[in-house]
């Protein structure tokens, strides 16, 4: 994967009902900046288990935010009133 650097960011109004959609959008962004299937899945796994938490908990509007700087990837997903979820992946 090249060093560009890039920002991709969601406002989710209901994450179940977008939870497919964003599940294909994590899935293409991982695989083209390089990781292996077994890392993607990892990945979008917790995702979703970060998503699902806030459903329960019934925390809305969400944004999801995909972002790439300096040879690291960072995934965030954040509601208001509520602890964000992020990870870190160094870039293949």
């Amino acid at each position: 994967m090249s060093e560009h650097e890039f920002l991709f960011a969601l406002a989710l109004s209901d994450e179940a009902s977008f939870d497919r959609m964003l599940t294909d959008i994590a899935d293409a962004v991982l695989l083209h900046l390089g990781f292996a299937r077994q890392a993607v899945d990892g990945l979008v796994a917790d995702l979703r288990a970060a998503l699902h938490g806030a459903v329960g908990a019934s925390l809305r509007p969400c944004a999801v935010r995909f972002s790439v700087h300096a040879g690291e990837m960072e995934i965030v997903v954040a509601h208001e009133d509520a602890a964000e979820w992020r990870t870190r992946r160094t870039l293949p």
